[in-house]
């Protein structure tokens, strides 16, 4: 198993994770664009939304949108990017689908 998200839910590589269910994980970014950005991944590997089925893909933005809400919430942000890269074409930076949350500010740049 090469996958490093794969990995991480499997339990091989380590992670902070912020949350967790039944079908996915909220996960800290080895590299953070901002505070408080997080990563949404499925458990089960799935390439991108173009390879997911219906099922999952509801399971990761379900889980997307409550980790986002809490994020704002707790964090005082004032809105969130929602950033996926689905395809090599696209620039998906890990052959796993995976969604960026990234909480901002007003006037934060």
């Amino acid at each position: 198993m090469r996958c490093p998200f794969c990995q991480i839910a499997a339990r091989q590589l380590p992670a902070t994770i912020i949350y967790e269910n039944q079908w996915t994980m909220a996960i800290l970014p080895k590299n953070p664009a901002a505070d408080g950005h997080l990563l949404v991944i499925p458990k089960q590997h799935v390439t991108s939304i173009l390879a997911c089925d219906e099922e999952i893909w509801m399971q990761v933005t379900k889980t997307a949108k409550k980790v986002a809400t809490d994020c704002v919430k707790s964090g005082n942000f004032e809105g969130i990017n929602f950033l996926s890269a689905h395809g090599a074409a696209a620039q998906q930076s890990v052959n796993h689908l995976h969604i960026h949350l990234i909480p901002r500010k007003e006037g934060d740049g």
